[in-house]
């Protein structure tokens, strides 16, 4: 890989709590009461959960003309951006690779999409434009 621009996702605090406090609150319980076992499945939900969020990136290669969205080693997705022809805004709730739902849909080859945030969204679009002035942005 060569010269390749990196953007990590945006994150949206109420999502993360609306992940995190469940767990947090069922693993109290669960040290309260000794229930060892389940404290730990519970914490090691909670460290994958950490992962996925460090893991979660999108890289803009340059030299190959990809874009490459990442996330911990469930998703690792290559998307030509010559096939890239619009993108839009969305704040679906679909599960994506995205910590935010301030999120952007990308729309490339035969009908496909996908749903990332990226936390400087505003240089990740003017970088994708710059690679293919044939995408069609609103956001």
């Amino acid at each position: 890989m060569g010269k390749a621009k990196i953007y990590h996702s945006a994150i949206s605090w109420g999502l993360v709590i609306f992940l995190l406090f469940p767990l947090l609150g069922v693993m109290i319980a669960d040290i309260y009461f000794q229930t060892w076992m389940a404290s730990a499945i519970i914490l090691l939900s909670l460290l994958f959960i950490f992962y996925l969020y460090q893991t979660t990136v999108y890289w803009l290669e340059e030299d190959t003309r990809v874009l490459r969205i990442k996330s911990g080693f469930l998703i690792n997705q290559r998307i030509s951006i010559d096939e890239i022809y619009k993108i839009e805004a969305s704040n679906s709730m679909l599960s994506a690779p995205a910590w935010s739902l301030n999120r952007i849909a990308i729309y490339f080859g035969n009908k496909q999409s996908v749903l990332i945030s990226p936390k400087h969204q505003e240089a990740f679009l003017e970088d994708l434009k710059r690679l293919n002035s044939e995408i069609k942005i609103s956001v």
